[in-house]
């Protein structure tokens, strides 16, 4: 008896733990700390819980739980099944659901890997029906979530508030309402209320309220919303949340010396100015949009005065702070007033020649500058000395306003056209900012402007004093070089087309400097940095052996000393042999960005002056920072140019020649055998050669992986200029392949132009075995059995480092055994090369 009644408690605890995780049999949700734990912790666990709204009234539900207890609610029609969409807070630990009067709803919660869920149930009344209009709004009640339904036809929402005390109403709302407004009752002047967002992006909302007054918000709610309200009753006046209501006159700033906030909000869009009699005031004036405002809109210290631009009902808080005390308080006097000259690009004050001052006030003033009728220098020039880097002046076309032609702090020089009209902007950001600035114009004279330069000739040409930059147009008369030298070691001098538009790089050699140029090439002088009177000094000769591709010096390799001299150095080199050209130089790497990106080099021409020139690029981790090989054959002709931008003292130009290696030519090539081969890394630069001794049939060669990506090109051993087939992509498997039906037994040769080390490829196909497997140069004087290397006469045996690794004594039947490689015997006055495999 005692047992059965044991397994009937059991099976009662069984069914409980069902009905608790299972939807169809979910607990009654109880409001306040909810808690359910599990046996076990291991993967998601789930509890249901049921609800049903108040018959009442409507409800707005909040779950929430920790971070640290994290959970997910999926809301659920208790009737329908529908799943809800909530509204979420605090980064979604809370989620929020508006539900109408007597409404059932299922909550699923779920938690991974943890034998416990908790979070906390409450519920608000609401009203459902409410905010659709003024006469029926939404009530915000202190510290009370309220609740917002979404307008279908997204027009006004409405929200009230009566105010208990008088301070500060700070909102936070949870999906946003825009262009959110508030006003004392239905028929209140509406303001517009600046919006901010906090660490959680939600949005806040701060407006100054009077006790006993009754406030009406709207907006337009493109979701529903859900919020709730405080209100902070605080000192009027001591803080931005809590401002004096400021007014057009006489208003009020205490004998005290702090801060006193005040906020205005402007009936007109215009400027709104602040001004006072008091002429004695230490402190400082800032306007800011809302309280949490980083940056402030407008701000000024030393006197009592402000003007900015504003828009009509938007309340505007400012910040007067009062350094020191006076015996009695102090006034002042808002108002708006309208554009005025200066206040805008399109509306600026026109100036003449001479001096001017700038209005006290902060902010950019536009002035309007007509140049008279003859080409001129207009300059803009303040002694004053600026205390804040923003203070700056910029000069624009009159016709575009985004990018100024010249700017400056304290000086601009612009080069003018006669009767062109320009706009001065003046970004004054001093304390008191009434300075003074002169406006001159100055006649253009030959040499000081591009478009009118002097016209230079051969020899010596006085350059008087006057302006600091002066051109001058010399036409070649020579193909070669022109030298130009000024005395004055600080003057700097440039090269440039004869239009003034592109710049050349100007070779200097001491204090000379060169360019070269071709009969009849108009070329721009330009002095900058003359400070005196000097001389420009100009000097033409021929091209001289080594300065163009047409009289490169001829060269047999090696190192080549370099001469010093900047400029171009020419060699033309013919290849003695197949191998590996090796094209060096140890130069320094120059590069000058303002004179046309001119760059220091190492450049070659295959062939001869007509073909495109190679850049040999560039690298600071090789023993020569210029540095490239080239696989060449006998007869190749190089045109290499070493050029360098100033002189370069014991330099060199480097070309080495090399044998082939090992898989770099059909002669040395590596071999192939079916099943599967490693690869070396090849390029299209330098191919790897393989060979294969095929009877006819099918022959692939497949990669191993998708990543195992090769190119490849088959020959036939009697032709390897002619080309049988190529590896192709295989689209359905992202393989790669070679594919040839072989109709001749025959040595075949394949050439890798691409290959990763270790790349690894499988061969098929069928092997021929009575070719020829001794691939020995010259005379049959030495014999290779296996990988056991004989010789009839007396022979040294190196491998290609050049390192001796055997000596035959010329006794045909004894021998040496290789390992497999490259090797080079000396024998009988010849040199050969044996491939052992």
């Amino acid at each position: 008896m005692k047992k059965i009644f044991t397994l009937t408690l059991m099976l009662c605890f069984a069914l409980c733990t069902w009905a608790q995780t299972s939807a169809t049999s979910a607990l009654p949700l109880p409001m306040g700390d909810v808690s359910y734990s599990f046996s076990d912790a291991s993967g998601y666990k789930t509890v249901y819980y049921t609800y049903t709204a108040s018959s009442s009234y409507d409800e707005l539900l909040t779950l929430t739980y920790t971070t640290a207890n994290r959970v997910t609610f999926t809301i659920t029609d208790k009737i329908t099944g529908s799943r809800y969409t909530t509204i979420t807070g605090n980064s979604g630990c809370i989620n929020m659901l508006a539900l109408e009067k007597g409404k059932s709803i299922v909550i699923e919660v779920k938690r991974y890997n943890d034998n416990k869920i908790q979070f906390t149930a409450e519920t608000t009344k609401i009203d459902l029906a409410a905010g659709q209009s003024c006469n029926y709004p939404v009530e915000i009640i202190d510290n009370k979530k309220f609740y917002v339904t979404k307008n279908a036809n997204y027009s006004p929402c409405y929200l009230s508030y009566t105010a208990t005390k008088s301070g500060t109403l700070s909102m936070l709302t949870y999906n946003s309402i825009s262009g959110l407004t508030v006003q004392e009752g239905c028929n209140g002047n509406p303001v517009k209320l600046s919006v901010s967002q906090n660490a959680d992006y939600s949005n806040s909302i701060s407006t100054p309220v009077v006790a006993g007054k009754t406030y009406i918000f709207s907006g337009t709610c493109y979701g529903s919303v859900v919020g709730t309200a405080e209100l902070m009753e605080m000192e009027i006046g001591k803080t931005c949340d809590a401002p004096y209501d400021a007014v057009a006159k006489g208003n009020v700033l205490p004998a005290g010396a702090g801060e006193y906030w005040y906020a205005y909000t402007p009936s007109q869009d215009g400027y709104l100015c602040l001004t006072s009699s008091q002429t004695n005031f230490n402190g400082s004036v800032k306007f800011v949009r809302n309280c949490t405002a980083a940056i402030p809109l407008y701000e000024a210290s030393g006197y009592l005065g402000a003007r900015l631009s504003v828009e009509a009902n938007r309340v505007y808080l400012f910040c007067i702070k009062k350094e020191s005390s006076t015996a009695s308080s102090q006034t002042f006097d808002l108002s708006i007033e309208g554009e005025k000259p200066g206040d805008t690009f399109a509306n600026p004050i026109e100036i003449a020649a001479g001096t001017h001052n700038t209005p006290i006030y902060k902010g950019k003033v536009y002035y309007k500058l007509t140049v008279p009728a003859q080409n001129s220098f207009v300059t803009i020039e303040s002694n004053q000395k600026f205390k804040n880097e923003k203070t700056r002046m910029e000069l624009f076309s009159i016709e575009y306003s985004a990018i100024p032609l010249a700017e400056g702090v304290n000086k601009i020089l612009h080069e003018a056209k006669a009767n062109d009209e320009y706009i001065l902007a003046w970004n004054c950001q001093e304390e008191t900012n009434k300075f003074p600035f002169t406006v001159t114009y100055k006649p253009i004279e030959q040499g000081e402007v591009k478009e009118n330069p002097i016209i230079a000739k051969l020899g010596e040409n006085e350059v008087t004093e006057g302006q600091t930059t002066r051109f001058y147009l010399h036409t070649m008369s020579v193909n070669g070089l022109m030298m130009v030298n000024v005395p004055d070691t600080d003057v700097k001098v440039e090269f440039f087309t004869g239009n003034g538009e592109n710049a050349h790089y100007a070779m200097p050699d001491g204090n000379l400097y060169k360019k070269e140029g071709n009969y009849g090439e108009k070329v721009l002088i330009k002095l900058s940095n003359l400070t005196k009177a000097t001389k420009l000094n100009i000097h033409e000769r021929g091209y001289i052996d080594g300065e163009t591709c047409g009289l490169a010096h001829d060269t047999e390799g090696g190192q080549v000393k370099l001469d010093a001299a900047s400029g171009n150095h020419w060699y033309r080199y013919v290849v003695p042999h197949d191998g590996v050209l090796t094209i060096a130089t140890d130069i320094e790497k120059q590069t000058y960005i303002e004179q046309a990106i001119a760059h220091s080099g190492l450049y070659y021409r295959p062939g001869n002056c007509a073909e495109d020139q190679v850049t040999i690029p560039y690298s600071s981790t090789t023993a020569h920072p210029y540095y490239k090989d080239i696989m060449v054959k006998k007869g190749d002709i190089f045109l290499v140019n070493v050029v360098t931008l100033e002189p370069q003292q014991d330099k060199s130009l480097y070309l080495q020649m090399r044998d082939y290696r090992e898989g770099e030519c059909p002669e040395l090539a590596l071999p192939l055998e079916l099943g599967s081969n490693v690869l070396v890394d090849a390029t299209a630069e330098f191919p790897k050669w393989y060979y294969i001794n095929l009877e006819p049939g099918l022959f692939k060669v497949t990669s191993v992986s998708g990543t195992d990506y090769f190119a490849c090109e088959l020959y036939h051993s009697d032709n390897t200029d002619y080309q049988l087939t190529e590896s192709q992509a295989m689209l359905d498997n992202g393989l790669y392949e070679l594919r040839y039906n072989i109709s001749e037994e025959a040595r075949y040769y394949l050439r890798f132009t691409f290959s990763w080390d270790e790349t690894c490829v499988l061969v098929e196909g069928s092997i021929a075995t009575g070719i020829d497997t001794l691939p020995v140069a010259g005379e049959k004087s030495i014999s290779l059995s296996g990988r056991t290397l004989q010789s009839a006469t007396t022979a040294t045996v190196y491998d290609m480092s050049g390192k001796v690794v055997g000596r035959l004594g010329g006794n045909a039947a004894q021998g040496i055994t290789l390992d497999r490689g490259v090797y080079v015997v000396k024998t009988a006055g010849e040199t050969l090369k044996v491939l052992v495999k």
